[in-house]
């Protein structure tokens, strides 16, 4: 799936060295620290907190 994200330049641009020197694409560098990152929480805490997103979403106008 392709996906558009917003973050800061100077963490795009360490992500981008990272993956570089672990010779990963970024797709395989977001989907490991994603991966990571779920598994180093609760299953019912990352549930709770999409639940909570999905419930109240932000609509721009």
């Amino acid at each position: 799936m392709k996906t558009t994200i917003s973050i800061p330049n100077p963490m795009f641009d360490a992500a981008e060295q990272f993956a570089k020197h672990k010779d990963l694409s970024r797709s395989q560098l977001y989907a490991v620290a994603l991966r990571e990152y779920f598994g180093s929480h609760k299953p019912d805490q990352i549930t709770q907190m999409f639940s909570k997103n999905l419930r109240s979403p932000k609509i721009s106008k």
